[in-house]
């Protein structure tokens, strides 16, 4: 069987129905139960590596030398952060099961050019979420005393955050594109089933005349 393009072409026109029904279906279906799912909440708190206030002037322009060249020290504090002997501690200090510390996706990011860390926690309760980050900021702080280094907070997980999770225009955006995608290859599966079935007429109709004409001279 051979597919002509311009008749695909025409045929996928001729069943558009098939692609904005697919889309309707898919986009609604996907953004209804999308939307029933459990929000999801993101806390950020921030803390800060800076000289300790014992030091001299001279001696804390040289730390902030060494912390502006060598990201070693700030790096050593965000992947502490993330041991898993912190987040035994963030969970005895909430009195929270280890697992709910473990999937709340607890991770440090080093902003670039700064001595900033930034810590980040998901939560289906943003107060949760929020207790998580700052708990952390406050556990790291408490486990690293240092006569050179001081960790301060400059800001405190956000309790009122908006959810990240289920997000409205990527559900529709996710049920749209899959929508379309479903409906041209409906609409594909339909032009090749009509083409099949017009070349089996095809063939059987001059089988059907050879039959009568051959009665007809017996």
């Amino acid at each position: 069987m051979k597919v002509d393009l311009q008749e695909l072409l025409v045929s996928l026109l001729r069943n558009w129905w098939v692609i904005v029904l697919s889309v309707a279906i898919t986009a609604g279906a996907t953004y209804f139960f999308g939307m029933r799912q459990d929000k999801i909440y993101q806390a950020t708190t921030t803390i800060e590596l800076q000289p300790s206030s014992v030091l001299s002037d001279n001696q804390v322009i040289n730390v902030l030398n060494v912390l502006a060249n060598r990201r070693t020290a700030i790096n050593t504090y965000a992947r502490k952060i993330t041991s898993s002997t912190l987040k035994e501690a963030i969970a005895r200090r909430l009195n929270v099961p280890n697992g709910v510390i473990n999937s709340s996706q607890l991770s440090a990011a080093v902003l670039p050019e700064t001595t900033l860390i930034e810590i980040r926690a998901v939560a289906n309760d943003p107060k949760l979420a929020a207790a998580i980050t700052d708990t952390a900021a406050e556990e790291i702080i408490l486990q690293s005393p240092s006569l050179v280094l001081e960790v301060e907070v400059i800001d405190y997980g956000n309790q009122f955050s908006s959810p990240i999770a289920p997000q409205p225009s990527r559900l529709l955006a996710l049920g749209v594109g899959t929508g379309l995608g479903l409906g041209v290859m409906f609409a594909l599966l339909l032009y090749l089933l009509q083409a099949f079935l017009r070349s089996r007429r095809v063939i059987d109709q001059p089988v059907a005349a050879s039959n009568l004409s051959g009665s007809a001279s017996s």
